[in-house]
């Protein structure tokens, strides 16, 4: 039995248009991990994959908050103070990447709404301030910016950054057609009608196609690229699969140091 008769024997010809997409990913030959994607996607639609859907399903919340959000100045934290100053800003009421770049400003923001996601689900409750402030300050992000995957492991230290590395990442564009194409084929073709098929809310999938630009750039920079390949497409979803399915409060809370308050001085620190 061919790939696509095995897949139509799944869902049927009514999903014909599903499947066909399905066994277009089949043509990208030699893509790290595409197999293992397209399996997670074909679980999705057959609604297999109950922890995914119910992080997504955060997305219909009015609000991940309680309301009384954590504010802080963006130039007194050192991610946000870098990524602000490395990272282009969206003017335009649409995402064009030939005039803003694979990754922007927004594209970092909706990382962040995947922890928070992931955090709300796994938690039960909207975000409380501590826990909304916790997240903001949490390393958490720099270890998955710079580790990706990799951002549990205890061995890895908190690496160092600055604004040049958010710069790079503002420049880094398609590799060639074909990983452009994969992404549009996965995006597009399977991921975005798997949701919705399974009632995934579609601000979910768009929150989750801006952050995954932010982490295929993050690895193509991580394995010495300066532009995204068809590997790096693969390796951005299974990023984010991670965050959303790993209870994250252990992590944003292990990357947390309250010390690290920008609204709080510890001037008599100096003086000891």
């Amino acid at each position: 039995m061919s790939f696509l008769e095995e897949v139509k024997s799944l869902f049927g010809s009514v999903e014909d248009a599903w499947v066909v997409d399905l066994k277009r990913l089949q043509e990208y030959e030699g893509v790290e991990r595409l197999d293992e994607l397209i399996n997670f996607l074909i679980l999705v639609r057959q609604g297999k994959c109950p922890d995914y859907e119910a992080v997504a399903k955060t997305a219909e919340l009015d609000s991940l908050g309680d309301g009384d959000y954590y504010r802080f100045k963006p130039k007194d934290v050192p991610f946000f103070n870098s990524a602000d100053k490395g990272l282009n800003t969206n003017y335009l009421p649409i995402y064009i990447s030939e005039l803003t770049g694979l990754v922007d400003k927004d594209s970092c923001v909706c990382a962040f709404s995947m922890i928070q996601l992931s955090y709300v689900a796994h938690s039960g409750h909207v975000l409380r301030w501590e826990e909304e402030k916790a997240i903001k300050l949490s390393n958490l992000i720099v270890m998955l910016t710079f580790y990706l995957e990799d951002f549990d492991k205890p061995e890895y230290p908190l690496p160092e950054f600055d604004s040049t590395f958010f710069k790079k990442i503002s420049k880094i564009g398609w590799e060639d057609k074909r990983a452009k194409q994969l992404e549009h084929d996965i995006y597009y073709g399977c991921f975005a009608d798997a949701n919705y098929l399974t009632g995934v809310p579609a601000i979910f999938g768009r929150t989750f196609g801006h952050a995954d630009l932010y982490f295929m750039a993050c690895n193509a920079i991580r394995n010495g690229r300066d532009s995204v390949n068809c590997d790096d497409v693969v390796a951005g979803y299974f990023i984010i699969f991670k965050i959303l399915l790993t209870d994250i409060r252990t992590y944003v809370w292990k990357y947390y140091d309250s010390d690290n308050d920008p609204k709080i001085t510890h001037w008599w620190d100096k003086l000891i």
